[in-house]
């Protein structure tokens, strides 16, 4: 595998300041997650906009902080977070089994959202291919560069079940595919450029300046439902916790899920609104009032996009059934070989009841 280095987007570490409500002592809620233009814009307006992420957590009697930065992973495994929101149970069964962890996770926030780039009219176009399967079968035959963000980006979980089982190859490490690594909001503009020949991206992520020069072989989320898997199958985020600190925390979990729910709820509902506002083009790196407005249909409506689910839920909490699905989706990628058994006994999922707390951060708000 080539790596093409820190191409695009760096890295970015910022502390938002925390509420210092008056819980016991060890009542605490830390939170890292990934710094996604999107998702800085939902903790700012929970933090900076308003009061409710203090006052919330405040009410319940906990203290709080909310991280933002691309480290979020090794921050989670180092201790240093009781939560880390955008991970996904893919990850954590891979690090329940690999690292000797008991890890739960408790909602589902972000579905596969983003889709497979190409450069309009090339080789790999299933417009000039004449199919997606001559376009993919192209791509392995011609040894074309398949960008990545990295073997731990949300996307290669669905990307290893979808080739395999609807397409015929295997996507991993000495695979079918010549696979390049580089910063995930950088590939479609390597696409375009031709640097790379397909890369994953989605309007949050450097897509907008060249959504004309490159165009969708394929969307994950719609791949999935074809080879029957729901298309909240191996959501890119799903809010994982150590199962101790679930155990003796519940209500603290809880509690963030519905404030993302109201984040999420506000966004959807204020497009416009927050499209026009400066702040918001230059967090979502966009030109103009027309490109955000784009971007944050894309992320909260499910607009300009073929997927059926937008890239935030509002719907988020794990249901009896959404458990069921999700191990399936687990037991696919085990069978493959790219997941070791035993994580079933190490992962563990939680339903929680988050109505109180989204009404109480929509009445804050």
């Amino acid at each position: 595998m080539k790596s093409l280095g820190t191409i695009g987007a760096g890295g970015l570490a910022t502390s938002l300041a925390g509420c210092m409500g008056g819980g016991s002592e060890g009542s605490s809620l830390n939170v890292v997650t990934a710094p996604t233009p999107t998702t800085s814009l939902e903790i700012n307006h929970l933090q900076e906009e308003t009061d409710i992420f203090e006052t919330v957590m405040d009410d319940i009697g906990y203290e709080g902080d909310v991280q933002l930065t691309w480290d979020e992973l090794s921050q989670f495994m180092g201790g240093q977070a009781d939560i880390a929101p955008s991970v996904g149970t893919v990850e954590a069964a891979q690090l329940a089994t690999e690292r000797d962890f008991d890890l739960t996770a408790h909602a589902q926030t972000t579905p596969q959202h983003t889709a497979l780039y190409v450069r309009s009219g090339s080789d790999y176009d299933p417009d000039v291919a004449g199919s997606k399967q001559a376009a993919i079968d192209a791509l392995v035959e011609n040894d074309a560069a398949f960008g990545i963000g990295g073997w731990g980006n949300g996307p290669v979980p669905a990307y290893r079940l979808i080739f395999q089982e609807k397409y015929g190859y295997s996507f991993e490490e000495g695979g079918d595919f010549n696979i390049v690594t580089g910063e995930f909001p950088a590939l479609a503009q390597m696409v375009a450029e031709g640097n790379i020949d397909a890369g994953g991206s989605g309007p949050p992520y450097g897509l907008y300046p060249v959504r004309d020069q490159v165009k969708p072989l394929l969307w994950n989320q719609e791949e999935l439902a074809d080879i029957d898997l729901p298309k909240t199958a191996m959501c890119i985020s799903n809010g994982i916790t150590r199962t101790s600190y679930a155990e003796e925390n519940t209500e603290a979990i809880a509690a963030w899920f519905g404030m993302e729910k109201y984040a999420h709820e506000y966004m959807a509902n204020n497009v416009d609104e927050l499209a026009a506002r400066s702040d918001v083009q230059e967090s979502l790196n966009v030109p103009n009032e027309d490109a955000a407005a784009w971007i944050l249909n894309f992320r909260y409506n499910a607009m300009n996009t073929e997927n059926e689910l937008p890239a935030s839920l509002q719907d988020v909490p794990f249901t009896e059934d959404r458990i069921a699905q999700d191990k399936e989706s687990l037991r696919s990628i085990e069978s493959m070989g790219q997941l070791s058994s035993g994580w079933e006994e190490s992962l563990s999922y939680m339903e929680h009841d988050i109505d109180e707390y989204y009404e109480m951060a929509k009445n804050n708000a």
